[in-house]
């Protein structure tokens, strides 16, 4: 039993890696999945966080080529609101995005751990971030939140839908 649950979770395909290339703006991306939980509560909820190590060819192109502009996003045929890329220091009006991002808890003391050492790439240099958002931003029910940090070549991707 156990094994079957292992083998299911670390088969389990990643949410995000086909859309990164329209989402970072480039032709495509050298990327491997170094983290993930995938938690789905009743009514329709969840938060997925998924992080990936791209090649430093990947972060060049982004750096130097791309436009840095978040491809359109739908939820029920809506447009999801969006933050096009921008570089650090965060910008204080998304902070309700933010927080739903990183502030999920459901007992896992390693994914704490792992989300505050997020949260503290927020206030460091080089590190990029846009997010898509529905309805708003100051009560965001649904969010992608994209964090890159330059300096490791990581990406974040959190995605929550909370009622």
């Amino acid at each position: 039993m156990i094994l079957a649950v292992l083998l299911f979770f670390g088969c389990q395909p990643p949410f995000f890696k086909e859309d990164l290339p329209k989402v970072l703006g480039i032709k495509s991306i050298n990327a491997n999945r170094t983290y993930v939980i995938d938690d789905f509560a009743g009514l329709g909820e969840w938060y997925i966080l998924e992080t990936y190590e791209l090649s430093e060819e990947t972060v060049n192109e982004f750096i130097l080529h791309s436009k840095k502009i978040l491809p359109e996003r739908y939820v029920d045929s809506i447009a999801m609101q969006k933050k096009d890329w921008a570089i650090t220091p965060f910008d204080t009006s998304y902070h309700d995005i933010l927080f739903a991002s990183i502030n999920y808890v459901n007992g896992d003391y390693s994914l704490e751990r792992y989300l505050k050492a997020i949260d503290k790439t927020m206030v460091k240099k080089n590190v990029y971030y846009s997010a898509y958002y529905f309805p708003s931003k100051d009560f965001p029910e649904r969010t992608v939140l994209f964090v890159l940090d330059i300096g490791r070549r990581n990406l974040h991707v959190i995605e929550t839908k909370f009622y």
